[in-house]
């Protein structure tokens, strides 16, 4: 029923544990019991409690599962440990003694955050493998988080979970008009009497899923309950609009500002850029959350003052400051991590961060990124559904954000290489970039040490199994005004061995992390269970060969060209005189910027064959002094 605008997540991919679904696999922990029961009052109150038993399962687990931790608003809810206690492998109570139990300021973020919110931390006890802990807590509101009553809520259970036995159970008056739906749980059964109604449902899963490499979120293949009494999205929007519209007002200070930004700007699109621009380097992140701050921004006129704020106080302010220059914009709500999830007939609050879209463009941008150029969004806010405030009609609406695909994402390299007398070579590397790509190496240069830029490339070759030193030379990557570039310089050594007749593959040398063979790199599985994480884009690698004098080339890999659904990629060889030129290209594009595990065998084949010629040789000889 809580939730958090907090908007603290970007995640370019998600990594698990390479693997699949296993007969043999055990997760760290088993669920041995989990029951919810929450009760809801007309007026939007509420009490849930929870009964949690977890046996630990390996070593491992032992330190993870010493200590829990609840979250709760200190202005708005209670929380009460009712009992805690670990049951040793032989079956002895060791009861959590009261100063085991505390609170402290949460949850935790490594970005600076301030608020009502507090963690209750339970400190286990004796914990040993095949021993179990045991904690029965309840959480209290006494109003509604949403106005006027309206309630939504969301009990998810994780397919990577060994659950033995888990259950839901409802209870709230009729007339509150609630409607829920479900997925992957047991046929729910529903009592009551008079103006209540009870729900219970039911879920357990014996065999857990084993994680996979660059997954999307669990949430959205994991079972889950969902209800709400909102009408649709847009009485949704209308809740969280309800408390936020008066924060984006143009006040006199908005004015003043927009004009000093704007000054001698008379293009339209100009006078986006140059708010944006300034919104997005201007406004350091600091998250603020007392009361209902977790989704209510502050002025526009406290984050001018205070010059940081969060999602929504970035949000609130561009609005404000376009608004200010006669430029329609709205606030938008939108899911920042790996989850493209969202509830197809109850509306409930699927979204973690606030962005703005402008519907004279149909366009979506993003100010709390920081490196975005203007209207560039993060590879996990694309193709997600985002609830727009006003759509342009003055009516809010469940919509998309779109999916950049291979003329917007763009990595484009070209490396000369000098192969010397000794097999050793030295190379470098021009890479343009665009869209994902060239946030991703943004952000990585915007992080990096001034000075680590030798230990940086070295690690990146390191990555490719290359051996070797180099150099990074990036661009300046806060500089929003012109595309983001970098050079580097290397030298690779033990490639070949020109003693004798041989074979060589083309070096990567040292081209970053946007490469043709990275776009496969968690394709090894024969199946997959979940969605694979892809970035949709062009991928050129182009590479030019002085070869030694003496070198001669018998024979080179035969061009390769591939047309499948997800895209093409296509190859040639070429020897002109002493160099020889290698391009290879690959397209890919996508709907969304994951796929289905039923695409997913397609997609691996593609990856073969790519990696196949990736990996192809050309043949040589030196010729006799």
């Amino acid at each position: 029923m809580r939730g958090l605008l907090v908007c603290v997540l970007f995640a370019s991919s998600l990594s698990f544990a390479a693997g699949q679904a296993a007969a043999g696999y055990q997760p760290n922990v088993t669920v041995m019991q989990d029951d919810t029961q929450l009760t809801i009052q007309a007026n939007g109150a509420s009490d849930e409690e929870r009964w949690l038993v977890l046996r630990v399962n390996n070593e491992s687990a032992i330190a993870a599962m010493s200590q829990r931790r609840f979250e709760y608003n200190a202005e708005l809810e209670t929380l009460q440990i009712l009992e805690a206690y670990t049951l040793t492998p032989e079956g002895k109570r060791l009861n959590v003694a009261a100063d085991r139990i505390y609170d402290q300021p949460g949850p935790y973020s490594s970005e600076p955050v301030y608020g009502s919110d507090k963690e209750r931390v339970v400190v286990f006890q004796g914990l040993q493998r095949g021993g179990s802990v045991a904690v029965h807590w309840r959480r209290s509101a006494s109003r509604a988080f949403w106005p006027n009553g309206k309630v939504d809520y969301v009990w998810r259970q994780s397919r990577h979970d060994q659950v033995l036995s888990a259950r839901l159970t409802v209870q709230m008056p009729k007339s509150m008009g609630v409607r829920w739906q479900a997925s992957g749980m047991a046929a729910v059964t529903a009592s009551g009497s008079g103006d209540s109604v009870r729900w219970t449902w039911q879920y357990s899963q014996p065999q857990a899923l084993m994680p996979e490499p660059s997954s999307v979120s669990e949430d959205d293949y994991s079972p889950w309950v969902a209800f709400s009494n909102f009408s649709d999205y847009a009485d949704l929007a209308h809740a969280y609009w309800s408390r936020a519209q008066d924060k984006a007002a143009v006040t006199p200070g908005v004015q003043q500002l927009a004009d000093q930004l704007t000054a001698g700007l008379a293009d339209r699109r100009a006078q986006e850029r140059a708010l944006y621009d300034w919104v997005s380097r201007h406004i350091r992140w600091v998250g603020v959350y007392f009361g209902y701050g977790g989704v209510v921004p502050h002025s526009a006129d406290e984050v001018i003052a205070n010059r940081y704020g969060d999602c929504k106080d970035h949000a609130t302010l561009l609005q404000a400051l376009l608004a200010a220059k006669g430029i329609r914009s709205s606030q938008a709500l939108i899911q920042a991590g790996a989850s493209w999830w969202v509830s197809d007939t109850v509306p409930v609050h699927f979204s973690d961060h606030v962005i703005n879209y402008l519907p004279d463009e149909d366009r979506f941008v993003d100010s709390t990124i920081g490196l975005a150029p203007f209207g560039q969004l993060a590879d996990s806010e694309q193709g997600k559904p985002v609830l727009v405030m006003d759509d342009g009609t003055g009516r809010p609406r469940l919509m998309r954000t779109p999916v950049d695909g291979s003329t917007l994402n763009r990595a484009v390299g070209l490396t000369h290489l000098r192969l010397l007398a000794d097999g050793s070579m030295q190379g470098a590397t021009n890479l343009q970039l665009a869209g994902v790509p060239e946030l991703s190496a943004r952000r990585f240069f915007n992080q990096l040490p001034p000075g680590s830029e030798t230990h940086a490339a070295e690690s990146w070759l390191a990555e490719t199994q290359q051996t070797g030193s180099g150099r990074l030379l990036p661009g300046s990557p806060t500089d929003l005004h012109h595309a983001f570039a970098y050079r580097t310089q290397f030298t690779l050594s033990e490639v070949a061995d020109l003693s004798q007749p041989g074979g060589m593959a083309v070096p990567l040398g040292l081209r970053g992390r946007a490469t043709i063979a990275s776009r496969f790199a968690d394709t090894n599985a024969a199946i997959r269970q979940t969605p694979l994480w892809i970035e949709p884009g062009l991928y050129q690698e182009e590479t030019v060969i002085d070869l030694p004098a003496k070198l001669q080339v018998l024979a080179l890999p035969r061009p390769l060209r591939l047309s499948t659904p997800f895209g093409d990629y296509q190859s040639s060889y070429q020897r002109q005189g002493g160099q020889l030129r290698v391009t290879r290209r690959l397209r890919l594009d996508w709907p969304q910027p994951y796929l289905a595990p039923a695409d997913y065998a397609a997609y691996k084949a593609m990856g073969e064959r790519v990696l196949q010629d990736l990996r192809s040789q050309f043949l040589f000889q030196t010729e006799p002094m």
